[in-house]
């Protein structure tokens, strides 16, 4: 963030004249999986030089994951963290905010997605984008539709957006699912 601000601010107003945004994105807080370290990128630090260097430019927020976590997924600590982080950048902005897009790992938020329906009832016009990672196999098409069936049923379909790859047969899907269970088994007992 350091070393890359300064040089998106220094481009804004030509960025903004082509009509084209800039969104700053990083994993803020540690998530599932990873609860037990720091974030590489710590909530406070990311907010001083986003308000140094860009303020009100549109912000992408995550959680620094392991997709293939034992237990559950994402939980209300986690959620509610993330909220109030968002609301003390905001409390210290002075201008409007452009915007906030939660990044969530899709194969996490399956595990359960409540509290992430909660975070988006609770940030006003915020947005969620659920991914898979590099390297990480695809997802089960079904995965997919269970997790669109459960944003549509809390009327929040539309502030949702995924960005991951699903598996193209059945095949796909469940050595895909193997390998992810398998990462998380030795996960589990300390082998990763």
């Amino acid at each position: 963030a350091e070393a890359c601000l300064p040089l998106v601010a220094a481009s804004a107003s030509r960025l903004f004249k082509n009509g084209q945004a800039v969104m700053l994105n990083a994993d803020v807080l540690p998530g599932p999986g990873r609860r037990d370290r720091c974030s590489p990128v710590p909530a406070d630090a990311f907010f001083n030089h986003a308000l140094a260097h860009c303020p009100g430019a549109p912000l992408s927020l995550g959680w620094s994951v392991f997709a293939p976590a034992c237990g559950l997924g994402y939980r209300e600590v986690d959620c509610s963290a993330m909220a109030a982080a968002y609301q003390l950048y905001l409390d210290r902005i002075g201008v409007p905010a452009g915007g906030v897009v939660f990044a969530a790992s899709l194969r996490l938020a399956a595990k359960s997605s409540g509290p992430l329906l909660r975070l988006l009832g609770e940030v006003p016009q915020s947005q969620l984008l659920l991914w898979t990672g590099r390297g990480e196999p695809p997802v089960p098409s079904w995965t997919v539709r269970k997790l669109t069936a459960a944003f549509e049923e809390a009327g929040l379909s539309e502030r949702v957006g995924f960005d991951c790859q699903v598996a193209d047969s059945v095949a796909e899907a469940f050595k895909a699912e193997f390998k992810c269970r398998l990462g998380g088994a030795l996960n589990c007992m300390g082998w990763m």
